[in-house]
């Protein structure tokens, strides 16, 4: 149901959506998992949106992990350590940078935090792909943010998307697109409700670019008010029972609209009685 609204939605505005993955609990902890059956209470929601505009035929990527209610200790660690290695990834991400040195820093700061990578339970587990990949008129292109060789160069357009996965927990993801430049990088998202997160934070759901002509799909209106309706009321009407979802750490400054929930969750504390 959930994956049918973003295609529809998507389609609407001159996209093709495919293989949309919105995937909870067991299931997120595969990557590639599409998602299937109902979506769990406390349960972490890996949702990644890769569509292509019909007109352009860029591709845009982007991922987001959720909860619908409230995430556990275990949990809300592994979406902190995800989100401060992909910063980590981003700001060392520019020309002349080789691809090798970004991953395995996301990979050794994984390791400090205490998520280890390799077999458990007869199951790989743990950071089980690459950090990031080139992303243009397909959707997998070089360069690959793994331990290949390959020299970042200014104007490559690529994703940064580190993850952690374990069966028992479930998984976690986030990833955006940034443009690369011979000092630094441009993200292709950044907060504007307000600028107290300095566009860090990667739950905002809401992104823009300075520089369109390289990222022709992830400035488009369509994608931002997709994600927009995806992270609050559309979720909303989908999860009647329970609380409504979770965005962890939201950005001091963002406004959120008025929960509808009916239930004890803090934006709809106020409702509850209604």
């Amino acid at each position: 149901r959930v994956k049918g609204e973003i295609n529809a939605m998507l389609s609407g505005r001159g996209f093709t959506a495919s293989h949309t993955i919105v995937a909870c609990g067991a299931h997120s902890s595969m990557p590639h998992h599409s998602g299937e059956g109902p979506i769990y209470a406390d349960k972490p929601v890996v949702i990644d949106i890769f569509p292509r505009s019909q007109s352009s035929g860029y591709f845009g990527d982007m991922t987001r992990t959720v909860v619908r209610g409230v995430p556990s200790p275990a949990l809300v660690k592994m979406y902190d350590t995800v989100l401060r290695g992909q910063k980590l990834a981003i700001g060392m991400i520019r020309a002349g940078v080789k691809v090798k040195d970004i991953h395995t820093a996301v990979v050794d700061y994984f390791k400090s935090r205490g998520f280890e990578t390799g077999m458990i339970d007869g199951k790989m587990q743990g950071f089980i792909h690459s950090t990031g990949h080139g992303l243009g008129l397909e959707i997998h292109e070089p360069p690959r943010i793994s331990m290949g060789d390959e020299v970042l160069e200014e104007g490559n357009v690529v994703t940064v998307e580190p993850g952690l996965y374990y069966e028992k927990t479930g998984g976690v993801r986030i990833e955006d697109v940034v443009v690369v430049e011979k000092g630094g990088s441009t993200n292709s998202r950044t907060c504007k409700s307000c600028r107290s997160c300095n566009g860090t934070r990667s739950e905002l759901f809401l992104p823009s670019s300075p520089r369109p002509s390289l990222v022709p799909f992830l400035t488009i209106p369509a994608l931002r008010n997709c994600i927009r309706r995806l992270q609050m009321p559309f979720l909303r009407r989908l999860f009647r029972r329970g609380r409504a979802p979770s965005i962890f750490s939201p950005c001091p400054g963002a406004r959120a609209p008025a929960c509808r929930c009916r239930n004890t969750c803090s934006i709809g504390k106020a409702r509850s009685s209604e």
